[in-house]
């Protein structure tokens, strides 16, 4: 998979959340292994979970979160070279 890692710069969300949300979305793409970009994965969606409970955005920016959340999973297990089922 090549081209540009997925961001949020897209989704309009406040300074303080986008640079959280952002920082959560590259520990996934730096992760060095399947287990630490799985535990990267949960901590970015345990955060947006909080979000959504607390309301904090339209519930669409917080969809969207989640899928970028599972293309960079995606992605960056593919760079690693293993498939999520069987890693590796």
């Amino acid at each position: 998979m090549s081209g540009p890692w997925p961001t949020v710069a897209g989704l309009k969300l406040p300074d303080y959340l986008e640079d959280k949300c952002q920082s959560l979305l590259e520990d996934i793409q730096r992760a060095d292994t399947m287990t630490n970009a799985l535990l990267a994965e949960q901590r970015a969606v345990g955060f947006t979970e909080a979000l959504k409970l607390l309301q904090v955005m339209p519930v669409a920016r917080i969809e969207r979160l989640y899928e970028l959340y599972e293309r960079a999973l995606t992605r960056r297990t593919a760079e690693l070279g293993l498939d999520r089922q069987g890693y590796g």
